[in-house]
């Protein structure tokens, strides 16, 4: 699942229960709108090393 924090605007996902914030360990969770949620996957993406196809030795 995919919470942001209500006091930090922390976006995150996951698998099991969540009870605070870990970017500032506060209890203002709430489920991510679908706009957040895209733009953690957005930000994610970019974060990912480009492959650049198979490496040649």
């Amino acid at each position: 699942m995919t919470y942001a924090c209500g006091q930090c605007g922390f976006i995150f996902t996951r698998t099991g229960p969540v009870e605070c914030c870990p970017a500032c360990e506060r209890d203002c969770l709430r489920r991510a709108t679908a706009a957040e949620q895209s733009q953690l996957t957005l930000l994610l993406r970019r974060e990912q090393p480009k492959q650049t196809g198979s490496m040649k030795r």
